[in-house]
């Protein structure tokens, strides 16, 4: 139902100096997104460039994620993706 999901990472992600991520806010996906995602052939490829897209994160911040938070990012961007192509049936011919 909601755009946006919020999730607290169980390991925060430090990269240098910089603040650490201890917060990823996923959105839906658009189309531009849609069409980058399914461009990609590899799984794993493609479940990180979901949560890249969704969260606005570099892909060196996901790709210092721990895999216990990467996975549990990679259910909440498929229920958006299902959620994304969802299509209302419409008869044929009538």
């Amino acid at each position: 139902q909601s755009r946006d999901y919020q999730y607290q990472l169980t390991w925060p992600v430090e990269i240098g100096d910089l603040d650490p991520i201890i917060e990823v806010v996923l959105r839906r996906f658009n189309g531009k997104q849609m069409k980058t995602i399914n461009k990609i052939k590899d799984e794993f490829e493609k479940a990180t460039k979901m949560i890249e897209l969704s969260s606005r994160l570099t892909e060196l911040q996901v790709d210092e994620m721990d895999f216990t938070d990467l996975t549990n990012l990679m259910e909440i961007c498929s229920v958006f993706m299902d959620a994304s192509l969802a299509k209302k049936k419409i008869p044929i011919g009538k």
